[in-house]
């Protein structure tokens, strides 16, 4: 985990790191030529009013104020065929919450959202997901485990989740688990960053936190 000091062990009760999802939505209208728009039906401006929508939502969908919000990571329509209105437009986002069951409502009010938008521009809407992932909850036993598997190193306690999402949390889902971060060093490029580079020294820590780990489970009775 860049940011963090290189080797130190990240743990937090609770969730670790947040649902996510990639919602897609797709407008279809009718194609018209551009001298004649209004014998066509342009998804432009219904694409644009889901964009603001999206961006600004509401605060109720959560509860105790956990974190949830949404990010427009793509939006398409038309091309630089300036003869012709377009007939379809596609809009990327990607659902952040804290929990499954505020994704469930995030879900909910964007497919209502767009349902309504597109019934009011008389558009064909279809909605589809990628990449869906659940919160990563960790267990406080299974936490406990880790913090005393992290005996000698350095132990920061996380006091926010995360924002990105792992698929970890589908075992969280059934199991008691605890996801802990392991720090890349303060001076590292975040991830996803071109300049990433994996820190060789962080083999030896993790691998003996997780043999600690390893050990503590099988001297348990039963």
């Amino acid at each position: 985990m860049p940011g963090h000091p290189l080797g130190q062990v990240i743990v937090r009760d609770g969730t670790f790191t947040c649902a996510s999802r990639g919602l897609r939505v797709e407008l279809t209208g009718r194609s018209a030529h551009a001298a004649q728009p209004e014998t066509g039906n342009n998804p432009a401006a219904a694409m644009a009013r889901l964009v603001l929508l999206f961006g600004d939502l509401p605060a109720a969908l959560a509860t105790d104020g956990e974190l949830m919000f949404a990010t427009v990571v793509g939006a398409n329509v038309g091309g630089r065929n300036f003869g012709v209105v377009p007939d379809r437009a596609e809009l990327c986002v990607t659902l952040r919450s804290e929990t499954d069951v505020t994704m469930a409502r995030l879900v909910e009010w964007c497919e209502a959202r767009a349902r309504k938008v597109a019934s009011e521009h008389g558009l064909e809407l279809s909605l589809a997901y990628q990449d869906v992932f659940d919160a990563t909850v960790n267990a406080p036993g299974a936490v406990e485990t880790v913090r005393r598997a992290s005996d000698g190193m350095p132990l920061a306690e996380a006091e926010v989740p995360f924002r990105w999402s792992e698929d970890f949390g589908r075992f969280t889902r059934v199991a008691d688990g605890a996801f802990f971060g392991l720090g890349a060093g303060e001076g590292m490029p975040a991830l996803h960053n071109d300049n990433y580079d994996f820190p060789d020294e962080l083999v030896g820590a993790g691998s003996r936190v997780f043999l600690r780990i390893v050990d503590a489970c099988l001297a348990r009775p039963g």
